[in-house]
């Protein structure tokens, strides 16, 4: 999606009896196609216009969890367009932040030679995060080193300039950094099961130690509704949820397709849509299970 947008400016033009098309008194609109950018027509349009086109068009859409303590929506990527930083701003600070972490761990600067030179390779962003990803791993689990190394990751996905590209990317950071804390409250949050911080235990531990000490009736369910119908997404690590259907499973997230029963990447050749050859499972069909969607109900055919 380009940034500007595709305006159609409109005029009426008169056309008088005695011009050459003689077709009366009757209004002709000439549309033009131009693409003009933002920053110029919104100079010529209400503010209110502006405001709706800002809050509706956003290629960089952020992934976002409510925090558990006080409901504040919380965003840990940025889009490029945010914090009103340049991309040669954000090469510096992931520079003095990487210079810190050479302190205890083994990186290497010339990582960033390619951006510097001002690379616009298109994956450039993505093999330049999945190389440093090991490095960055390991300085997340000391606890002091956490914000540096998330906040390096942060700054890299900020640097994918491509729209789908960067939804994708913000998810890496999701599955590589899940604790982030509420600027409102300060409180920590897992960013893939939405609840309070639970690390080093995975969201499915901590769902079951929650409703071991849980004594509320309805939290108790929902906590074990949670347990029975979600589980964690192999690519992005965000806990999703599957009422009914097939095994095939597209992330609404992160958009990785994989089987329900195995967990691994999708393939015809080893999963089925009913039953998992992998994981040598086969789906029981409840008798009261309604039909899905679009799919005649076998029971009453029988």
């Amino acid at each position: 999606m380009r940034l500007g947008v595709s305006v159609s400016l409109e005029s009426s033009v008169q056309v008088k009896q005695d011009d050459w098309v003689h077709l009366g008194d009757s209004k002709l609109h000439i549309v033009c196609q131009e693409h003009i950018k933002q920053s110029e027509w919104s100079r010529y349009v209400p503010a209110a216009m502006v405001e709706r086109y800002e809050k509706y068009n956003q290629p960089y859409r952020p992934f976002s969890r409510y925090c558990p303590t006080c409901r504040t929506q919380v965003a840990p990527c940025q889009s490029p367009r945010s914090q009103g930083l340049s991309r040669q701003k954000r090469i510096e600070r992931i520079a003095t932040a990487m210079d810190e972490l050479q302190k205890y761990l083994p990186i290497k600067s010339s990582w960033l030679d390619p951006l510097r030179k001002g690379s616009s390779t298109i994956g450039r962003v993505q093999t330049l995060y999945h190389q440093m990803t090991p490095v960055l791993r390991q300085a997340a689990q000391d606890p002091h080193l956490y914000p540096i190394a998330s906040d390096i990751s942060k700054q890299l996905v900020a640097l994918e300039v491509v729209p789908e590209a960067w939804k994708r990317a913000q998810f890496w950071h999701v599955a590589n950094f899940p604790i982030e804390s509420c600027n409102v409250c300060g409180h920590s949050m897992c960013l893939q099961c939405g609840e309070e911080a639970h690390s080093p235990s995975s969201c499915i531990d901590n769902l079951q130690r929650k409703l071991g000490a849980e004594n509320d009736a309805a939290e108790s369910s929902t906590v074990r509704w949670k347990l029975d119908h979600t589980q964690p997404c192999p690519c992005c690590s965000v806990m999703i949820n599957r009422d009914e259907g097939c095994n095939k499973v597209d992330c609404l997230f992160c958009g990785f397709q994989f089987c329900w029963s195995c967990r691994s990447g999708w393939s015809q050749q080893t999963c089925g849509f009913y039953r998992c050859r992998e994981g040598g499972q086969q789906e029981r069909v409840e008798q009261d299970a309604k039909a899905e969607l679009g799919v005649p109900n076998t029971e009453f055919l029988r």
